[in-house]
């Protein structure tokens, strides 16, 4: 599991990177905002949007922890029963994890070419609930047809209007959003997402 702190990642010495991520943490699980991460091929993107998500998992855990500690008997077992049953509170996950590609790619297909698992997959991100933390990893990818733009939109518009907490990554810096896309989901992203950018060369090429 990918951990913020467990070294592995210096997020190549960037200080900015390590302040956010220290504010972030902080006041989890209840950011009004979402990132939108960018970078160079390979420097960190989805490792950091994946160790902010664990983190993220882990601070509703802790609550979730607290709240159950603090209840009566009753209170756990009419708010808490199924973490009564197993004897604690369960560790929930709360992250809806999405490959903007695969969703991208399957939104192309008719709703009875794809499995029933697939169709509810894309209602789920449709309605981009405000329950879950949204990672949308590599936003822009795919072919972009008009269909495509359409969906993206939609999407788009459903967390903004839901304010649900979103990271996204992308190669697309959020200027450019508005030539790929259209100018109103540059306009939501920007209200939405607080806009980071890692630097460096390529990780994945590092000996």
């Amino acid at each position: 599991m990918l951990d913020l702190d467990n070294g592995e990642y210096d997020w190549w010495g960037n200080e900015g990177i390590k302040r956010l991520v220290a504010r972030f943490r902080e006041i989890l699980p209840a950011a009004p905002r979402g990132l939108y991460i960018t970078g160079v091929a390979g420097s960190g993107k989805t490792a950091l949007a994946v160790a902010l998500a664990n983190a993220y998992n882990d601070a509703v855990w802790e609550q979730r922890k607290q709240r159950y500690a603090a209840a009566s008997e009753d209170e756990q077992l009419m708010v808490f029963p199924a973490d009564r049953a197993a004897g604690g509170a369960r560790y929930i996950d709360h992250v809806m994890a999405v490959d903007w590609m695969r969703a991208v790619n399957l939104y192309r297909l008719m709703p009875r070419e794809r499995t029933d698992a697939e169709n509810e997959w894309i209602a789920r991100l449709e309605e981009a609930s405000s329950s879950k933390l949204w990672l949308i990893d590599d936003f822009g990818a795919g072919e972009l047809t008009p269909m495509a733009r359409d969906f993206t939109e939609g999407v788009i518009r459903a967390l903004y209007n839901n304010s649900a907490l979103c990271i996204i990554t992308s190669n697309v810096s959020l200027e450019g959003v508005a030539k790929i896309w259209n100018e109103p989901i540059r306009s939501r992203l920007i209200e939405m997402c607080v806009p980071v950018e890692l630097t460096g060369r390529d990780r994945r090429g590092r000996k």
